[in-house]
């Protein structure tokens, strides 16, 4: 039986491992996360920790599809001293770390590859709690996504461990920040517009047929209290009328509460609007899903994905807070990204673009927040701009590795996105 993170079977019979669902691959037993990427693409630290396993195991004789293993599995496991270790699996030779090396967020410790029993070239990432080793029966894993099901987390029955949101996020979560995630889809259509400049759509599918494009938002809230869910979706053609949000509210013993709320995506668009008000508990502990999956008889074909926020019911959004219809400034990715990759470059570019001229400011934080550079590049004019930074802190002093916070401010506007720094 395959669950689903929010307890709902999904498949209810063995399925082929190279077929689970159109085209993902599943099969009993698999621990881990499988994402895919090109061969040589560095492998980053997930937080920092000490190493406490590095090296290349002897393949098995078979793997578990019948086809035989690309040599000795590369692994890395970094213990992160607070009963987490995060495990790196089907990495290339050499690996770029070894056991008792202390390691920061974002630092390289190897690269992706298809070492042992891997078809392709991907990344198997795991969470194992209080334990680094493997152990096929009573696995020590757990899902570093949250268990959000209306039943008792099924790991739990393994090694009275829970399932729980791991990631830093915020009461603000746009597509690609910490707190969402978008799930493998073979139909998932970019757009460029929405919140952040960017948003994502797919094809509507009635009850009853197969979904395949799920997301999830998981904020992290201040307190306690009443909160409006609000929603931001922009004008798109064909977007349907009946999407449901289904929110998971985490209980005291661990379970979870459902509620859902239809939304019509087709007319109110372009600013944030309230959904729904609910009782929800401080921290990561209430997650947002929104599948393509409508009801029978909804107009429209597509159903789109963008940023959601959690504002606390007491307070009023002057109209200064509330995001303008059509936004002066969208921030692109910074090139290049990670930085430091490049054995010739020392340095990164922030691009923006604006539709009217204004004054911009940038600061760069690090993961904790705390502000290690602000750019002040004046008053830009409309189009494209690339600003450079060299990569040094205010004092023109060496950062050290990791993920940066970069915030882009043009007027009333403010955008963030991530760097990693890569020495």
């Amino acid at each position: 039986l395959f669950i689903r993170l929010d307890g709902d079977s999904t498949v209810s019979t063995d399925p082929p491992a190279l077929n689970c669902v159109d085209g993902q691959n599943c099969y009993d037993g698999h621990s881990g996360v499988d994402i895919w990427m090109p061969r040589g693409v560095p492998m980053l630290a997930t937080a920092p920790g000490k190493i406490v396993w590095a090296q290349f195991e002897v393949g098995l004789d078979s793997c578990p599809t019948g086809y035989p293993p690309n040599g000795d599995l590369g692994i890395v496991i970094i213990d992160h001293n607070n009963g987490y270790y995060s495990a790196y699996l089907h990495l290339d030779p050499p690996l770029a770390v070894e056991v008792g090396q202390v390691v920061a967020t974002g630092d390289t410790i190897g690269y992706n590859g298809d070492s042992g029993c891997a078809s392709v070239t991907h990344l198997h990432y795991e969470i194992r709690k209080d334990a680094y080793y493997f152990d096929q029966k009573n696995s020590w894993v757990v899902d570093p996504y949250g268990w959000w099901g209306r039943t008792t987390d099924p790991i739990k029955e393994m090694r009275n461990a829970s399932s729980v949101w791991l990631w830093k996020s915020s009461d603000l979560i746009d597509d690609g920040d910490n707190g969402f995630e978008r799930y493998y889809g073979p139909q998932w259509e970019r757009l460029a517009e929405g919140y952040g400049g960017d948003a994502w759509s797919a094809p509507a599918v009635e009850e009853g047929g197969q979904g395949r494009h799920t997301t999830l938002w998981v904020p992290e809230l201040p307190e306690q209290g009443q909160y409006d869910l609000q929603v931001y979706v922009p004008q798109v053609d064909g977007a349907v009328d009946q999407a449901i949000y289904e929110v998971y509210v985490k209980q005291p013993g661990g379970t979870a509460k459902k509620y859902s709320f239809t939304v019509n995506q087709d007319s109110i668009y372009n600013s944030f609007f309230t959904i729904g008000t609910l009782n929800l508990p401080r921290g990561a502990n209430c997650a947002v899903f929104l599948r393509d999956v409508v009801p029978a008889g909804t107009n429209g074909s597509r159903v789109v994905y963008d940023a959601i926020r959690f504002v606390g019911a007491g307070t009023r959004l002057d109209k200064n807070e509330v995001v303008p219809k059509t936004h002066n400034l969208e921030v692109m990715p910074n090139q290049p990204n990670p930085l430091g990759l490049e054995a010739n470059s020392s340095g990164t570019y922030f691009v923006l673009r604006l539709r009217q001229p204004e004054k911009v400011k940038i600061e760069i934080s690090n993961i904790l927040g705390q502000k290690i550079k602000t750019l002040y590049p004046g008053v830009l004019s409309a189009g494209e701009a690339r600003i450079y930074w060299n990569g040094k802190g205010a004092y023109n002093e060496t950062l050290p590795r990791g993920v940066y916070i970069y915030t882009v401010s043009a007027g009333r506007e403010k955008l963030s996105k991530k760097l990693v720094l890569i020495r």
